[in-house]
């Protein structure tokens, strides 16, 4: 058998192999190639989430009792407890 010479002895860079798509001979696209969402979009998305968190916070220190005696009730009625 002859020996076989490896990637590092070649002088290459070896390949990144990952996933299903391994045995085809596809590489993996780094982090570096993907594009970003724009800034806006992102800033747009995080003060959505932050109102509905501030949202749902203010409810339960404002609503907290009722919302779980409303909570409790439908639970007994879905599951017949």
């Amino acid at each position: 058998m002859t020996p076989v010479a490896t990637a590092d002895e070649i002088g290459r860079q070896p390949e990144k192999r990952e996933g299903a798509m391994a045995h085809r001979g596809t590489i993996k696209p780094d982090a570096s190639d993907r594009e970003r969402a724009p800034a806006a979009f992102i800033a747009a998305l995080l003060v959505v989430l932050a109102v509905i968190i501030a949202g749902s916070l203010y409810l339960t220190v404002v609503r907290g009792e009722a919302l779980f005696l409303d909570l409790a009730g439908l639970s007994g009625l879905l599951f017949c407890f």
